[in-house]
């Protein structure tokens, strides 16, 4: 018999909490590396494309408060047109979605949040068949202030809640012969940090980010090349814009031939 018991969530929060302080934002991954590893996919062949992005970020548009964080990511596509993988953003996500030569749909959401997600279903027992008999997972609870139970899965609740980050763009392409591709992107996404360093102080965690993005890449043989850029806008506040800049390479890896 598995009882649902909140203190689990209590540790799962803190474990989310450490986790995340090697992550940042989920604004978009790739979007030429996705539109490519679909186009590929639709060649009689599975393939795997591996895409490396060097990002320069403006908060402000005043020059001086750019980053330039690096961005990896992996995916693979089907000739029907699916597209899954994961990447790191710096943080580590995973994305799935659907895209064929012109238009493209995609989502991506946090691994860390997904993580916990999966471990605080798992904490109710939901993950183990009951065979009904005594063992050593079978455990009776009881708590006599049901009042700090609620309390708990309050707490874990807002911090699940702000943990995470994750987002959906869709995405549209021209292409130009076999060399050229022009593509724009639409997207929203909510964003998630930790300050270094001011933790304890931080009152604001995340923003709801919306935007538009354009890309136009080269291929030359296996190998493509892509100059992105994105503008959007935070919480809603055109006076919160965010300006990013990209260069991303993406090598196309055929893993098996269809059949």
């Amino acid at each position: 018999r598995y009882i649902f018991k909140p203190m689990r969530f209590f540790y799962l929060t803190i474990l989310a909490s450490l986790i995340a302080l090697s992550g940042c934002t989920m604004h978009p991954p790739s979007a030429s590396g996705f539109m490519e590893t679909a186009e590929q996919g639709q060649n009689d062949e599975k393939v795997r494309v591996l895409t490396a992005r060097a990002e320069k970020i403006n908060f402000s548009l005043s020059g001086d408060e750019w980053n330039i964080p690096i961005a990896l990511e992996t995916t693979t596509a089907t000739r029907s047109g699916f597209v899954s993988g994961w990447g790191i953003l710096p943080s580590p996500y995973v994305t799935f979605g659907y895209a064929d030569k012109y238009f493209g749909w995609r989502s991506w959401v946090s691994a860390i949040w997904l993580g916990i997600t999966v471990g605080a279903i798992c904490a109710t027992g939901a993950c183990f068949e009951d065979d009904g008999d005594d063992d050593s997972y079978s455990y009776d609870y009881s708590d006599d202030d049901d009042e700090v139970d609620l309390v708990e899965l309050d707490s874990f609740l807002a911090a699940w809640t702000q943990l995470f980050s994750g987002g959906l763009s869709f995405i549209e392409q021209l292409p130009v012969g076999d060399f050229l591709r022009i593509g724009f992107e639409q997207y929203i996404c909510r964003n998630f940090w930790l300050n270094w360093g001011t933790v304890g102080d931080q009152e604001d965690f995340g923003n709801v980010e919306v935007g538009v993005g354009a890309y136009m890449s080269f291929r030359v043989n296996n190998h493509r090349v892509s100059l992105d850029a994105h503008y959007g806008i935070l919480d809603f506040n055109t006076k919160k814009p965010r300006l990013s800049l990209a260069l991303t390479y993406s090598n196309v890896l055929v893993y098996e031939s269809a059949s």
